[in-house]
């Protein structure tokens, strides 16, 4: 099991969201001690117990005091996997852009390739 805590300690107005990658874990996103959110395991085959690869987003709610944020990666598997620790918070447009255009050359190679 992984977590990862970090106290937030500026005020914040507006609601943002926070997107992190994970694969092969199930992951609790808590702010202070209340689950935000969880993931869902995957129903069927071999990684029944645990939820695939890929990006997640939650809403954090605007807040006006230190509110402590706890990420919590678990995976059933002896050998483990761990999260790469990309994580972005800010507003949900925002971010969803800079991914997009990160990851548009990744995305364009693939297409060629098929």
């Amino acid at each position: 099991m992984e977590i990862l805590s970090r106290t937030l300690v500026e005020p914040r107005t507006e609601v943002q969201t926070l997107f992190f990658y994970h694969a092969f874990q199930n992951v609790t996103v808590t702010l202070d001690d209340q689950i935000i959110y969880e993931t869902e395991p995957g129903k069927k085959g071999f990684l029944r117990e645990v939820a695939p690869a890929g990006w997640s987003q939650v809403e954090i709610p605007e807040m006006n005091r230190r509110n402590v944020l706890k990420i919590t990666f678990q995976s059933p598997f002896s050998w483990g996997w761990r999260s790469n620790g990309t994580m972005y918070l800010g507003d949900r447009e925002i971010v969803e852009q800079y991914l997009f255009f990160c990851f548009l050359p990744e995305v364009c190679v693939s297409f060629v390739w098929l």
